[in-house]
C-alpha cells in the first residue's frame, strides 16, 4: 500500500516538470545584463547556448571590466529582446567559464518574466568620414579603400572609383579600433556623379544595405550609430 502511494505521488509530479517556459531563447539573440539597482551600468551581448534548465551568455563588453562585476551563485538582472517586446527577469549565475574569451556566463532559466513593449528604432543616417575597405564578393575582386559618407543602423553610403552594380555583395571592413568586425552589404544605389578634374576622384555614389547580420552585430551597429549621433549633437 505504501509503495502504491509513493508511485501515485511521483505520477502527480511529472506534469509540472514539463511546464511551458515563460520565454524561449534562441542562440545569437541579443541580451542585456546588469548587476543591480546600485550598479545600473548595462552590458550587451548574445545568447551563446541553451539547455532545458540553463542558458549561457557571451558578453564581449565585460572583457574590459576589472574587477569582474559578477560572481557565481549571485543574481544577475537580465533583459532579452524579441521583436517589439523585451523580457525582464532575474537569474542566478551558476558558473563562469573563465577560459573562454570573453568569459561565458551560465545562468538559471527564469521561472517568471516581465514583458515590456519596445519602441521601434528610427534609422537616422549620420554623416561621417570613417575609413573603410570594401571588397566585392566574387573571385579575383580587388579591394578599395574608401571613406564612409554616412551611416545608419541598416546601411551606409560612400564615394567610389568603381561603378558597383546594384545587388552586388560587398565585404566591408571599417578601419577603426572601436568597430572590430567585418560586415556584408548589398548595393542598393550606384549613381554616377559629375566628372571631376582629376581621374583619381571618386565619381560614384554607392548606397549599401547591411545583410546577414546576427542580433549581436545589429545591436552593436545601432549602438555605434547612436554614439556618432551624440558626437555630432543630433
Amino acid at each position: 500500500m505504501i509503495l502504491d502511494f509513493i508511485k501515485k505521488m511521483f505520477r502527480k509530479e511529472t506534469p509540472s516538470a514539463t511546464r511551458e517556459k515563460p520565454v524561449n531563447f534562441q542562440i545569437d539573440d541579443k541580451i542585456q545584463v546588469h548587476k543591480d539597482e546600485k550598479v545600473p551600468k548595462i552590458w550587451k551581448g548574445r545568447i551563446h547556448a541553451v539547455t532545458e534548465e540553463t542558458f549561457s551568455v557571451d558578453i564581449p563588453e565585460l572583457m574590459g571590466e576589472f574587477p569582474f562585476p559578477f560572481r557565481e551563485q549571485a543574481d544577475m538582472q537580465v533583459s532579452y529582446s524579441l521583436e517589439d517586446r523585451e523580457a525582464v527577469f532575474t537569474s542566478t549565475v551558476l558558473k563562469i567559464a573563465w577560459k573562454h574569451k570573453p568569459p561565458l556566463i551560465m545562468l538559471t532559466y527564469p521561472t517568471t518574466v516581465e514583458w515590456r513593449e519596445v519602441k521601434k528604432r528610427q534609422h537616422l543616417r549620420v554623416p561621417t568620414d570613417i575609413p573603410a575597405r570594401v571588397t566585392p564578393d566574387r573571385d579575383g575582386a580587388g579591394s578599395e579603400m574608401i571613406r564612409i559618407s554616412d551611416m545608419s543602423s541598416t546601411g551606409l553610403s560612400f564615394l567610389s572609383k568603381n561603378p558597383y552594380p546594384k545587388e552586388e555583395i560587398l565585404h566591408i571592413k571599417i578601419l577603426i579600433l572601436e568597430f572590430p568586425m567585418e560586415i556584408m552589404g548589398k548595393v542598393m544605389r550606384a549613381e554616377k556623379l559629375e566628372e571631376r578634374s582629376r581621374k583619381e576622384e571618386h565619381n560614384f555614389d554607392i548606397g549599401v544595405q547591411f545583410i546577414d547580420l546576427n542580433e549581436f552585430q545589429k545591436d552593436y551597429i545601432a549602438e555605434y550609430v547612436a554614439k556618432l549621433q551624440r558626437r555630432r549633437g543630433f
